[in-house]
């Protein structure tokens, strides 16, 4: 990428940032002094605004009061875009190591719209079902490669500040959708909710021609076809889905004992075992090298990314169904009243990064993120039929703060203890689990 005093590109930079033994993750040190040229604050913006558009898309459909859709409906709505969106980032990801980041950027962007459009002028179930997961293969292909583009964009040293910004328009994204949505349902139409993507499009599309312009070695198509994982990635997307269904389903749909609920965890367990084999023994180049999961550091920070985002999600549906059921408020106002975990999650999330960014150190974060995080998440069972205002306002403050501060902190100790060549798959794991 061009313009401004530093040159974004693939080859892998020398990192300056401390693992879990208090040295430098590098075989040299880095002592330049790096600067965000213009253009690569454009692209920055432009993955900033994304973010928020795929996070909105997210939860925005949790209010679809107005619908001609039941409940039912509307929960393999949502759960569709969510379980699309996790399965195909780590091919996205391995497809833009091999073509390119920037095709594979506008195909996601590409499919996102297409999946926005086919939901909003869908006249049945089937259409809309088609039209989500359309959208989420698209906005998981989105939220993964803009994780990788700060690392090819950004040195070690200075990513946590842009991955707390980044965690930041997430965060108010997911909070803000249902909101959006409810707003949308009451006042005008519910395909309103689909439709309001296509000015974030339009933005994106432009901005990425225009700006984005990583250097990759050039390779001929045939050797690129060459380095696809075709098996594995039939392998891994058929047994993710197969064990996610179920794990989503299972309560929901039928119950946890029904024979459809037990076949499709025992084949998508078995499956991902099948993957593993194949992956480590027998892929010429493998989806996800199994190295990945060798270093104890990023194994542990892959586990505590999976469960810290299992609590946000947790949050998100939950206590909305809080404010709904108990406390008896309006789609808007309960969108409103999630707000103390928003504003706590996105400053604290940013703040980490930037202390990150100017110590070098991130066991702090991860350690303070956690006791907070466990702290706030225990006191929500203080809450009550008649707890006050103030009351679930300050409840909700702890973990917010807590569950902030663990992403910058993970992702960076993720690409502290992973082989540079292996960072964008390792970051691709990292949004997957």
């Amino acid at each position: 990428m061009s313009g401004g005093k530093a040159q974004p590109s693939l080859v892998p930079e020398p990192l300056a940032i401390l693992d879990e033994h208090g040295s430098e993750a590098t075989n040299h040190e880095s002592k330049f002094e790096w600067k965000m040229s213009n253009r690569t604050l454009l692209v920055f913006i432009t993955i900033c605004v994304l973010t928020l558009m795929v996070a909105l898309d997210s939860t925005s459909i949790d209010n679809f009061k107005g619908s001609p859709y039941s409940g039912i409906e509307t929960f393999w709505a949502g759960t569709g875009f969510l379980l699309c969106a996790t399965v195909f980032q780590p091919n996205f990801v391995s497809f833009s190591t091999i073509f390119g980041r920037r095709p594979l950027f506008i195909v996601g962007i590409v499919l996102f719209f297409v999946g926005a459009v086919v939901a909003g002028v869908s006249k049945n179930v089937t259409q809309l079902l088609v039209g989500r997961c359309i959208q989420g293969v698209g906005g998981g292909g989105i939220s993964a490669i803009t994780e990788v583009l700060i690392a090819d964009l950004v040195p070690m040293r200075y990513r946590g500040q842009y991955y707390g910004l980044m965690n930041a328009m997430w965060s108010v994204g997911s909070v803000c959708g249902p909101i959006i949505g409810g707003a949308f349902a009451g006042s005008a139409s519910w395909r309103w909710i689909f439709y309001i993507n296509f000015p974030f499009v339009g933005i994106g599309i432009v901005c990425v021609v225009v700006f984005m312009n990583l250097h990759f070695v050039p390779t001929s198509l045939s050797d690129k076809l060459r380095q696809v994982d075709y098996i594995g990635s039939v392998i891994f997307i058929g047994s993710t889905t197969a064990f996610l269904i179920p794990l989503t389903s299972g309560g929901v749909v039928y119950s946890w004992h029904s024979w459809r609920t037990l076949v499709l965890l025992i084949i998508g367990s078995a499956g991902c075992g099948v993957f593993v084999v194949y992956e480590a023994y027998f892929a010429p180049a493998p989806i996800i090298p199994i190295n990945l999961f060798k270093n104890r550091t990023a194994s542990v920070s892959f586990i505590s990314a999976g469960l810290s985002g299992l609590l946000v999600w947790c949050i998100v549906y939950y206590m909305p169904l809080y404010f709904q059921a108990v406390k008896e408020y309006s789609p808007v106002l309960t969108g409103v009243c999630i707000f103390p975990q928003t504003f706590t999650v996105a400053p604290a999330g940013a703040i980490a990064g930037i202390v990150i960014t100017k110590t070098g150190k991130y066991r702090w974060a991860i350690w303070s993120g956690w006791a907070l995080a466990t702290l706030g998440l225990g006191l929500l069972c203080i809450l009550e039929i008649g707890t006050s205002v103030p009351g679930w306002i300050f409840l909700n403050l702890v973990s917010g703060i807590g569950l902030g501060s663990l992403f910058p902190s993970v992702a960076s100790a993720i690409q502290a203890a992973t082989a540079p060549e292996n960072v964008p798959m390792a970051l691709a794991m990292f949004s997957f689990f």
